[in-house]
């Protein structure tokens, strides 16, 4: 008779959560996603040499209705804290696949040190959030959990809000090895 509960319970609360993460979507306007396009070609940079390799592979995907401002935001996490924080000037995205808008809108060599390089392995998805009234907090934490929810002590994390209160921003987390 417990096993009955539990198995009913249990499958209640997945229905339950189901309808959450369905009621969530609904409600958005739509979302920015940052993305990896070629991981491998990574594999083993640090330093400068990653910066400029990552300005050339991130991108956006954006599931919106139109032009809008954004801004990208880059963490660098280190045991499990954010070290450096990066927020962007506001450049407008569009629906579509796009790449960064330029090197003035990505973090400088100083946020990336040499000891930090990147193994080569997939990025991995990062939560997604509707930034609300501090959307750099919401950013570091995003950062952190995602970083942490994929077993990695220090890395990147990227991610793009707009100011529209309804399009939220997807992350991108990349875990990193000391060279």
């Amino acid at each position: 008779m417990h096993r009955r509960r539990f198995v009913i319970g249990t499958a209640a609360l997945g229905l339950g959560l189901a309808q959450a993460d369905l009621s969530f979507a609904q409600r958005l306007a739509g979302n920015i996603s940052v993305q990896l396009e070629d991981a491998r070609s990574l594999a083993g940079l640090s330093g400068n040499d990653l910066r400029l390799g990552l300005l050339r592979n991130l991108r956006l995907v954006a599931e919106t209705r139109g032009m809008m401002p954004a801004q990208l935001y880059a963490m660098r996490v280190v045991q499990g804290r954010v070290a450096d924080a990066f927020v962007s000037r506001r450049f407008d995205v569009v629906p579509g696949l796009a790449g960064l808008p330029g090197a003035n809108h990505f973090p400088g060599e100083m946020g990336f040190p040499g000891e930090m390089g990147f193994p080569g392995e997939m990025g991995f998805p990062g939560e997604m959030g509707l930034p609300g009234s501090d959307p750099m907090a919401l950013a570091q934490q995003m950062a952190v959990r995602t970083l942490a929810e994929a077993r990695q002590e220090q890395g990147f994390f990227f991610v793009v809000f707009t100011p529209e209160p309804d399009v939220a921003g997807q992350g991108l987390g990349l875990g990193t090895r000391r060279v």
